[in-house]
């Protein structure tokens, strides 16, 4: 079933539409905003937000105007920079305390993904957001656009730029 026609049945009552639409989207929303705030446990809180703001503005979704996945992530996105705001200051303030363990305790995979977090966090938020929509929740650049709201053209110079910051930063990075 789309997730237009769950949220549908969701809008007239059925409460295990409601299910599925937060068992399609609990993990990918979760992702997203650990990405974007750097905080699990805020990132845990902000899921439950974003959820809230689903059942209490459901009647705004026009499935006319835009994907549901897109409005889903537009709430998610918009959460995370109000949080982000709210805090003062950005995830590397606080993340090679929490995040990067002792040498040697953990696996090279799960270390290079870390690496790569710590990198990502090091980017201005408007690359750091298309590169996640793209890299992390696999969005097309339309849908990309749609989501942040700039055009399709802005969505690729940054991730374009992303692009070039991350591999300047790995080379930079190399013994």
């Amino acid at each position: 079933m789309t997730d237009e026609k769950l949220v549908e049945a969701w809008q007239g009552g059925d409460e295990v539409a409601f299910a599925e639409i937060f068992r399609r989207y609990n993990g990918r929303i979760l992702a997203f905003i650990t990405r974007i705030v750097g905080d699990s446990h805020r990132a845990e809180e902000l899921v439950q937000e974003v959820f809230v703001r689903v059942v209490t503005h459901s009647r705004t979704f026009d499935g006319r105007e835009a994907k549901f996945s897109t409005w889903l992530f537009q709430i998610a996105r918009n959460l995370s920079l109000n949080a982000i705001r709210d805090r003062g200051r950005r995830r590397e303030d606080t993340m090679a305390d929490e995040t990067f363990p002792q040498a040697g305790r953990q696996s090279p995979s799960i270390e290079g993904r870390l690496a790569v977090d710590h990198l990502l966090q090091k980017l201005p938020e408007e690359q750091r957001s298309v590169f996640v929509l793209k890299h992390d929740q696999d969005l097309k650049y339309q849908e990309i656009a749609e989501v942040l709201n700039i055009p399709i053209g802005t969505v690729k110079s940054r991730m374009h730029a992303a692009i070039g910051t991350l591999r300047t930063a790995l080379q930079g990075a190399r013994p």
